[in-house]
């Protein structure tokens, strides 16, 4: 268990990475989209950004159902289970699998 525990860590920790690296994916994204075009040196660093944090998210997701998912299914109880998948949907925006369209006002 502290194994598994660690490794729940180490992909918390790794969200702050990511979250730098989705800000400046941003940054780069609306420039491109302000100009029509980025510069050579900021289409290559857009590029790198996009394949770490794709690469990135199959190593944590590979993490998850491998050691993550397991582990949670054999110590909570189904309604422990079933409140934080509602958590992490809630958070994604999702709902019972599928996009939630936004509220109109």
């Amino acid at each position: 268990m502290e194994t598994v525990l660690a490794k729940v860590e180490a992909l918390h920790n790794g969200h702050a990475e990511a979250d730098k690296n989705h800000a400046e994916v941003d940054r780069l994204g609306l420039a491109w989209l302000a100009a029509g075009s980025l510069s050579p040196d900021d289409r290559a660093r857009f590029r790198e950004l996009v394949t770490l944090l794709a690469d990135r998210y199959r190593v944590h997701i590979a993490v998850e159902e491998r050691d993550v998912f397991p582990a949670a299914a054999a110590i909570l109880e189904t309604e422990e289970r079933e409140s934080i998948g509602r958590e992490m949907e809630k958070r994604r925006g999702l709902g019972r699998g599928w996009p939630v369209a936004a509220e109109s006002s």
